[in-house]
């Protein structure tokens, strides 16, 4: 089985529907760098969740955060040196994707909405299982 799938399988088997979450940031980053050999081309996995405008408020209330924008007010990429908390909030869209789990070596980008750059709609729209 691919690995992107089969962590994808992972997730909404533990997370989605489970009150409390079976899976955690901990969990999540320990399994995906025990299984990092079945991925030598990526640099890191994440996480995103699909989330609709409407849940929008009720999501950023369960996670703690704000829903952040990709780039920045100049349009440059997010660096690794950035503060998460300087980024502004993602602007008002029809869905959002924002990072929930993160493999450690790319834990700066949860909360960052993949939906929210130049060509996220159109990569992420791609992706979708």
């Amino acid at each position: 089985m691919n690995h992107v799938p089969a962590l994808a399988i992972l997730v909404s088997t533990f997370h989605h529907g489970k009150q409390p979450s079976a899976i955690d940031q901990q969990i999540f980053a320990t399994y995906s760098r025990r299984t990092a050999f079945e991925r030598p081309l990526m640099s890191g996995v994440a996480y995103a969740f699909r989330v609709l405008h409407a849940e929008r408020e009720e999501f950023e209330k369960k996670y703690g955060w704000r829903i952040k924008k990709m780039e920045t007010a100049d349009q440059s990429l997010v660096k690794d040196d950035y503060n998460p908390e300087e980024l502004d909030p993602s602007p008002v869209q029809n869905e959002y994707a924002p990072v929930i789990l993160s493999q450690e070596r790319v834990s700066h980008i949860v909360s960052i909405d993949m939906m929210s750059g130049k060509f996220g709609m159109f990569h992420m729209s791609r992706i979708w299982f």
